[in-house]
């Protein structure tokens, strides 16, 4: 975290509003991410970022080093989002996040693309361990950096790229396993 992020936040510590309204603004993306790739529903997502700046504004006082701040508040955030799907019994299974998510196809040029290989690939991110689910969710719908993902997960470079790689690979299996299964019906 830069000294400038930092002062921020002392401010923000000593209860300048101004100051932690500039934190929302910073990290309102990344909490929405690091919630999105749990909750998988944007409206819910938006409401416990909300949840979360509320709760982070009350207790930043508690925050002992200003530069763990985005690590802090991002676990703040996970949490809320585990309660949430906690008191909702909700599970995530096969099929679940793709009737949560919104279509990301980017417009007509989509149409050329197969709205079932799109499904597919919804189906299987939702099968990932939710680490690996949160870093590709970050990384390849979020569009964050790999700085910004490092951040929000509290974890080293060489860590978030062996999340991805074995994001990337149980992907690149499950989606053969699953152009197999689709082969063998349309024979």
């Amino acid at each position: 975290m830069d000294s400038e992020t930092q002062s921020i936040v002392e401010k923000a510590r000593e209860g300048d509003r101004e100051a932690f309204g500039s934190l929302v603004r910073r990290y309102a993306r990344l909490v929405n991410a690091a919630v999105y790739s749990m909750s998988q529903d944007r409206d819910e997502a938006e409401d416990i970022v909300q949840e979360c700046f509320v709760k982070a504004w009350r207790s930043i006082g508690t925050l002992k080093e200003p530069g763990t701040f985005a690590s802090w508040l991002v676990r703040i955030a996970r949490n809320l989002a585990l309660d949430r799907v906690r008191k909702r019994g909700m599970v995530m299974h096969e099929g679940e996040w793709e009737e949560n998510a919104p279509d990301s196809r980017p417009g007509p040029e989509a149409e050329v693309a197969s709205g079932e290989t799109a499904s597919k690939v919804r189906e299987a991110v939702a099968r990932l361990p939710e680490k690996h689910r949160a870093a590709v969710v970050m990384r390849f719908m979020e569009d964050m950096s790999h700085d910004e993902i490092e951040e929000a997960m509290g974890i080293s470079d060489g860590m978030l790229r062996g999340l991805l790689a074995r994001a990337l690979a149980g992907l690149r299996k499950s989606l053969m396993h699953l152009a197999a299964a689709g082969e063998g019906r349309n024979q």
